[in-house]
This record gives structure tokens, sequence and C-alpha cells, in this order.
């Protein structure tokens, strides 16, 4: 079996404080008795025992064993180290949290849905027979000349009375294109989204 040279590594990743816990800790674990009992690898009957997975162990194996509980140890070590380095990474850049990047992804999902509903409307107003019918027949009042709604100050004599006339009649076809009857928007009680909360649990 290939290994790595793990006094090197241990030197330059883990206090000496931590090598000292590291090292008591795979004494405790690997504390064994002498056994004729054979080996959970191999033939071998001269076995020890190993305290902590309940398996016995020629020598040889027994240091593989051994070797294999260290690397573990090292990766716990390892996963330890990311994660307090992630807690320090969200104290000081609270965007990174988990929880935000899923925020992200419901307004953006909310916002394409919201784009296809207003598009799919759009395209049904644009493309109505009654929008088109009452746009004609605004034109045509607007086109009239007997409608007299632009006052020509060449042809006709005009004071606060004919221009606020002017003015009524031009408000009445905003009106017209603005509240017909036949065209409205109407907003559903069912919610096009699904509306998202933060819910706080207390900590045990």
């Amino acid at each position: 079996m290939h290994t790595h040279d793990n006094s090197s590594y241990v030197s330059t990743t883990y206090s000496n404080k931590t090598l000292f816990y590291l090292h008591s800790l795979l004494s405790f674990i690997m504390a064994t008795s002498h056994l004729q009992t054979k080996c959970s690898k191999c033939e071998e009957t001269d076995t020890f025992l190993c305290n902590g997975c309940s398996m016995n162990f020629c020598s040889n194996h027994l240091k593989e064993h051994q070797q294999l509980l260290e690397i573990q140890l090292h990766q716990i070590q390892d996963d330890f180290n990311q994660f307090k380095q992630l807690i320090t990474d969200l104290k000081n850049c609270p965007q990174k949290h988990p929880l935000i990047t899923k925020i992200d992804q419901w307004e953006n999902d909310s916002i394409q849905k919201i784009q296809q509903r207003a598009k799919q409307c759009r395209a049904i107003l644009i493309n109505d027979a009654c929008t088109n019918e009452i746009l004609d027949k605004i034109q045509i009042k607007l086109n009239d000349p007997n409608q007299q709604i632009i006052p020509n100050e060449k042809k006709i004599d005009f004071n606060e009375i004919s221009l606020n006339k002017f003015k009524e009649k031009l408000e009445k076809l905003k009106e017209e294109l603005n509240q017909s009857e036949n065209i409205s928007i109407e907003q559903q009680s069912n919610s096009l989204i699904n509306e998202i909360s933060i819910k706080f649990s207390k900590f045990s």
C-alpha cells in the first residue's frame, strides 16, 4: 500500500497541541489485547483486538488499520477547517449564505413567470378584434372635422369656454380608450408565484 509522509503532512497542518491530541486519540482507539483469533484481513491467528471497531488484526494489518484511521482523522480535520472558514466568510459576507442563493433563484423564477404572463396578455390585447375596433372608432372621431377636437386658431375664434369644450372632448376620447366596457384587466385571486418568507427557529 502506498502511504504519504504523514509526519510531514501533520507538521504543516496541525499545531503541536492538535498533534498530541490526535496521537492520544489513536492510542485510545487502538487499545488492544493480544488474542489467538484469526485476523479479519488474513489467516494469521496471532492478532490484536481493536477496541474501536471490535475487529482483530495481525501486526501487519494492525499498522495498516492505524494508517487508515489517521487518514480519516486528517479528512475530519480538513472538513473542520473548511467549515470554520465558511463560517468566517459568512460573517464577513452574508451574501454568501446558502439561503441567499435560494432566494435569488426564487426571484429569477418569479420574474420569468411574470414576464411570460405579461407577454401572453400583450399578445392577446394587440391581436384582439375588439381592441382594433375601438382604435378605429377613436381614430374616425379624431379625423372628423365636425368634431372640432383640436381648434384651428386661423379659422375660428376661441375663448376660455371653447377651449374647455375642446379639452372635454379630448378627455372623453381618452376615457373611451382607457375605460372600454369591452376590455379590462382582471387580476386572479390565485397567485401566479409562490410567495416566500423567512422563518426563524429557536436554537436548542
